[in-house]
């Protein structure tokens, strides 16, 4: 794969959306492993992110619109 500039903003942004190494990878254009060595802070923090987005839309769902079922899954 060629190299090119890879934005660690737009890392973390895509591994926000739930995007693994190989699809940031391909994104950019540049190896999976690439992205694992150099933007392993920025992926993993997109991860945090997304996991925060996540659990915060559940919640919402759960108590703000009385979602039943949400509420069993998250007790």
């Amino acid at each position: 794969m060629k190299k090119s500039k890879v934005d660690k903003d737009k890392v973390r942004m895509l591994a926000s959306f739930g995007c693994n190494y190989t699809e940031i990878g391909k994104y950019f254009e540049v190896g999976e492993s690439h992205i694992r060595k150099v933007f392993r802070k920025e992926y993993e923090s997109g991860r945090e992110e997304m996991k925060f987005k996540l659990r915060r839309s559940m919640w919402v769902s759960a108590i703000e619109n009385n979602a039943i079922a949400m509420q069993i899954f998250l007790a």
